[in-house]
């Protein structure tokens, strides 16, 4: 009789099973995932301290659906110098500035509210600055942050703001005719742009240490 024939002998399996290999992977994929966080982190931290723009992220907060304040969640290094607003991350605006105007409430408010990001020049009365700002809003909408990016335009509007009196009063100059008219119409110019009800142009003699007042111009009422 023939002899029987051996079953060939089994190969062993050494590679691991797919879902072995998949709990293998996870710790290294989770090591790249955190270096990669951790590299836009940095790029995004360099580029937020390297602003000379202010840049800040606030939390609005509601009464009865109207926005009434909000809470400084972050505030870069340009910050304080731009606003005079020290050490303001975890305060809100009313903690730092009591009588802070009710438009900056309602316009970054909306913000929050719709998602629409805006542009926008606006006076911050209390400190007597002029902001050029763009507010959009950031994270999960439920929320309510808003990231803020400003710069101070107050001396440019100044600079703007002298460039049209002076055209303005040059304007005037070129069809008045005597010295009285000139001074006069000068005069109520320069009271309406100074925000006074006189203004008197004055002779300084510097030998003598005499002033004599030459013209005067008196607001009516």
């Amino acid at each position: 009789m023939k002899d029987k024939l051996s079953p060939a002998p089994r190969k062993m399996v050494t590679e691991p099973p797919i879902r072995i290999r998949e709990l293998a992977r996870q710790p290294q994929e989770e090591a790249a995932f955190a270096r990669r966080v951790g590299a836009e982190e940095t790029r995004y931290r360099s580029l937020f301290n390297s602003l000379d723009e202010g840049f800040c992220i606030v939390e609005m907060i509601f009464e009865e659906e109207v926005p009434v304040d909000y809470l400084f969640l972050e505030v870069n290094p340009a910050f304080a110098g731009l606003t005079g607003l020290k050490n303001a991350t975890g305060k809100t605006i009313r903690e730092l500035v009591p009588d802070h105007e009710d438009f900056w409430y309602g316009i970054y408010g909306r913000v929050a509210e719709t998602g629409e990001p805006i542009r926008f020049e606006n006076e911050w009365n209390a400190y007597g600055r002029m902001y050029d700002v763009y507010a959009f809003r950031v994270d999960e909408p439920e929320k309510y942050h808003v990231a803020i990016l400003f710069k101070d335009i107050t001396q440019r509007k100044r600079q703007e703001a002298n460039l049209a009196f002076l055209a303005d009063i040059a304007g005037e100059l070129s069809r008045l005719s005597t010295v009285d008219e000139i001074m006069q119409t000068v005069g109520g110019k320069i009271g309406e742009y100074l925000k006074v009800r006189s203004c008197s142009f004055i002779d300084v003699d510097e030998v003598k240490h005499e002033l004599t007042v030459t013209h005067s111009w008196m607001a009516e009422g």
